[in-house]
C-alpha cells in the first residue's frame, strides 16, 4: 500500500465524527489545483439532488484511485496490437508474442510507471459526460426499476475499474452497443439483456495473452484490440454492459491451490439483488452460481466506494498484511459457498490476527483473516473441500500454527501425520492428471503409425501403431531384433495432425545411445513462430511441441544412412509431471508448526516411486530437477489423490 494511500485512509478513519462534508472538502483538497474542475460539476448538479450525489460519491472516493502510465507501457501494448494484427494466435484464442519482444520485455513491470491520481487530472467535462450516461441508462431500463441508488453507484456510475489509463471509454461504447441490444431485446430480465449482450460480445474475438505485466488496459484501447489477461476480457464486458444499463462488475480469488493463479469473472446483479457470475468468452449467462471448476478458498470484490465491512475498522493497522487494510475490497464467498462458520483454537503470545492460506510453491498464501479473540479465530464463509492452513504474522513473517484442514460443511478434517503408522505410497505425478492434460496425450496419438524406409518415397515398412489410450507421457517402443533403415515416418492419425513433443530414436534399449535425427523436410506448423516449429521435436525438451497445420500429415526423419537401432520413444504433448526416469524428487510431509519435513530424497528409475509415508499426512512431491507445478496430495489405499480432487462435502452429502 502506498505511503499516500495509507495517509489518506488515515485522516479518513481517524476520527468517527468525520462525515460526508469532511470527506469531500479532503476530496477536494487533495485535487489541488484541479478543484477547480471538481468544484464545477458539484454546482453543475446543484439542483439534481439526485445526480449531485452521484457526483459527490464519485469525487469523496477519487483520492483513492489512480492510473499507471509510461512510454514503455505503450510500447508493449503496440507489441500486442500488431500480434492481434497477425492474427498470431495458438490454439482458438492465446496470442503469441515473438521471441525477441519476450526476451525484451516479460521482465518490465508496469510498477515501474508514474502513478497519475484521478483527483489530479481529471476533467468536469470527463465526469459529467460520465454521470448523465450511467443516468440514461439506469432510467431507462425496467430492468433497473429495482436498482438502489447506492448498487447504481457500484455497478453502472464508476468511471473507471481498476488502475488503466482514464478514457472517454462509455460514450463510446453507448454507442457501439445499445443500438445492438435495443434490436436484439426488448424485454424486462436483466438476465435476458446481458445475456444479449453477451452473444455480440462473443462474436468480436478476445486473444488471451499473459506475458507482460500491465495495469489494465483501458476502454478506449480494449475498445479496437481486445487481447489480455482475463482480467481485461472482463473489463470489455464490464465497459459495454455498463454503457447500456446492466449492472456489472467483477469477482476474484487471490490465488488457487488447484491453478496456481489468480483469476476473475463479471457478475451481473439481477432485479432480486442475487448476482450471478460468468465470464463472457465462455459462458452463457445464466441464473446459477453452479461451480465452474476453479476452487476459489475465498471470493473477493474491488469497490469504487468505500467499503463498511470488516476490512474497514484494519485499515490504519500496520499489524494487519496489507491486503486486508484495504477498505475498498468486498468479501463475497457467501455468493458462491454459502453462510458458514468454523472456530479454529490458535494461541500466539501478543498475536491479534490470524489468517487462512491456501498451498503455494512450498508456501501459504493468506486469503482470509480473523481476529483472534479467547484463544479462537471465527472464519466466516469459507469455501468446503478445500485445504486451508492456519497462518499468523510475526514482524512481517509469515508462521504455520497448527495442522493442514479441510471444512467438509459439517466438521473440521485435520491432516495430522501419525508416524507410528507407516505405509507405502506409491507416486506417478507431482501435479494432478486432469481431463485436458488427457486429451492432449490422446487425441492425435490413437492411430499414428510409425513406418520406416531406406529412401523418401520407396517402400516402407510398419514398425508400430498406436492403440491403445496413453496414461503416462513416455511411449517406449523396443523392438525384439534390431531395425535397420535411413529414414523413419511419423504418420497422424486419419483425418488428425500431427501433435508431438518429443521423438528419439537409440541404437539400444537402456536409452544409453540416442541417434542423430533431422527433419527431412518442415512440416507447416498450426502456430506460426519458431517455439511452436516441427523442430520442437527434436530439442530435448517435452515441454515444447509441435501441431501440423493440416490433417494427414507426415513428419519425415532421417538418420544420414542406414543405421541400426532398437528403441524408439515417442513423447506426445504434455505437461511434464509425471515421474521421470532420471529426475531428482524430494517428498515432504506438513508436521503443523515445525512446517515442512523431508521423507527423503530419490532419483528415479522408472515412472513410479515409492516412499514410506506416516499415515493421514497431507504431502508435497517436489521435481529437483526442473519444474514448478506442484499440488498437495494425501494417500488413499497407496494411492495419490490430489487436494484438486478432495470431495468430502458431496461424500457426506450422499
Amino acid at each position: 500500500m502506498s505511503t499516500i494511500f495509507f495517509i489518506c485512509l488515515l485522516i479518513l478513519l481517524s476520527s468517527c465524527t468525520f462525515n460526508k462534508d469532511n470527506r469531500l472538502e479532503y476530496a477536494l483538497r487533495f485535487a489541488e489545483s484541479n478543484r477547480t474542475e471538481l468544484e464545477k460539476v458539484l454546482d453543475y448538479y446543484s439542483t439534481d439532488p439526485e445526480k449531485l450525489a452521484a457526483a459527490r460519491f464519485l469525487i469523496v472516493n477519487m483520492p483513492y484511485h489512480y492510473g499507471y502510465e509510461c512510454w514503455q507501457q505503450d510500447t508493449i501494448k503496440q507489441i500486442l496490437a500488431d500480434a492481434v494484427k497477425r492474427k498470431s494466435v495458438y490454439g482458438e484464442d492465446l496470442l503469441i508474442i515473438d521471441k525477441k519482444h519476450l526476451d525484451k520485455w516479460s521482465s518490465y513491470s508496469h510498477y515501474y510507471g508514474e502513478k497519475i491520481y484521478d483527483s489530479k487530472i481529471i476533467t468536469a467535462d470527463y465526469l459529467i459526460e460520465n454521470i448523465d450516461l450511467s443516468f440514461e441508462v439506469w432510467k431507462k431500463y425496467p430492468w433497473n426499476k429495482h436498482l438502489s441508488f447506492d448498487d447504481f453507484c457500484e455497478f453502472i456510475l464508476p468511471y473507471r475499474i481498476a488502475n488503466e489509463p482514464l478514457s472517454n471509454w462509455r460514450k463510446k461504447y453507448y454507442e457501439h452497443y445499445m443500438s445492438k441490444l435495443d434490436s436484439l431485446y426488448k424485454g424486462t430480465d436483466v438476465i435476458d439483456a446481458c445475456s444479449a449482450v453477451n452473444q455480440v460480445l462473443k462474436k468480436e474475438w478476445f486473444y488471451y495473452n499473459t506475458d507482460f505485466s500491465l495495469p489494465h488496459l483501458g476502454g478506449d484501447y480494449l475498445f479496437t484490440t481486445r487481447v489480455g489477461y482475463c482480467r481485461d476480457a472482463c473489463d470489455v464486458a464490464t465497459y459495454a454492459m455498463r454503457s447500456v444499463g446492466i449492472p456489472i462488475t467483477t469477482d476474484y480469488y487471490i490465488y488457487s491451490p488447484d491453478l496456481r493463479t489468480w483469476h476473475c469473472w463479471n457478475v451481473v446483479r439481477d432485479t432480486t439483488g442475487q448476482c450471478y457470475p460468468f465470464w463472457y468468452t465462455k459462458d452463457e449467462v445464466v441464473r446459477s452460481v453452479a461451480n465452474d471448476g476453479r476452487r476459489k478458498g475465498k471470493a473477493y470484490r474491488d469497490c469504487y466506494g468505500m467499503q463498511n465491512g470488516r476490512f474497514k475498522k484494519w485499515a490504519t493497522d500496520n499489524t494487519v498484511l496489507p491486503f486486508f487494510r484495504n477498505c475498498f475490497v468486498k468479501d463475497v464467498t457467501d455468493n458462491y459457498s454459502g453462510l458458514n462458520e468454523i472456530s479454529l483454537p490458535i494461541a500466539v503470545s501478543g498475536c491479534k490476527y490470524a489468517y487462512l492460506g491456501v498451498f503455494k510453491n512450498g508456501s501459504w498464501e493468506p486469503v482470509d483473516i480473523a481476529q483472534i479473540e479467547k484463544g479462537h479465530a471465527v472464519f466466516h464463509n469459507t469455501e468446503p473441500d478445500i485445504v486451508f492452513q492456519l497462518l499468523y504474522a510475526n514482524n512481517g513473517n509469515i508462521k504455520t500454527y497448527g495442522y493442514p484442514f479441510v471444512y467438509d460443511k459439517q466438521r473440521i478434517i485435520y491432516f495430522k501425520p501419525d508416524t507410528s503408522q507407516q505405509e507405502i505410497a506409491c507416486l506417478k505425478r507431482k501435479y494432478p492428471f486432469q481431463e485436458y492434460l488427457f486429451k492432449y496425450l490422446n487425441r492425435n496419438v490413437i492411430g499414428t503409425t510409425i513406418e520406416g524406409s531406406n529412401s523418401v518415397s520407396g517402400i516402407k515398412q510398419l514398425l508400430y501403431r498406436f492403440t491403445d489410450t496413453l496414461f503416462t507421457n513416455r511411449k517406449a517402443i523396443s523392438f525384439s531384433q534390431p531395425c535397420q533403415f535411413r529414414y523413419l515416418h511419423l504418420n497422424s492419425p486419419i483425418d488428425h495432425r500431427v501433435e508431438l513433443a518429443e521423438f528419439v530414436v537409440f541404437r539400444d534399449t537402456s536409452e544409453t545411445q540416442a541417434i542423430p535425427l533431422q527433419l527431412y523436410r518442415n512440416v507447416e506448423g498450426l502456430y506460426p513462430t519458431d517455439q511452436y516449429s516441427a523442430k520442437c521435436v527434436l530439442d530435448g525438451n517435452p515441454l515444447t511441441f509441435f501441431r501440423s497445420r493440416e490433417d494427414n500429415a507426415t513428419l519425415i526423419f532421417d538418420m544420414g544412412n542406414v543405421t541400426e537401432f532398437k528403441k524408439i520413444l515417442v513423447i506426445p504433448r504434455n505437461d511434464d509431471n509425471f515421474i521421470e526416469p532420471r529426475d531428482h524428487y524430494e517428498l515432504f510431509y506438513q508436521n503443523g508448526s515445525d512446517g515442512w519435513k523431508s521423507l527423503g530424497q530419490q532419483i528415479a528409475s522408472s515412472k513410479e516411486l515409492y516412499f514410506t509415508v506416516p499415515h493421514g499426512a497431507i504431502f508435497w512431491l517436489r521435481n529437483l530437477t526442473k519444474g514448478h507445478e506442484e499440488q498437495l496430495f494425501f494417500i488413499q489405499e497407496g494411492k495419490q489423490v490430489f487436494s484438486c480432487d478432495i470431495n468430502f462435502s458431496k461424500e457426506n452429502a450422499s
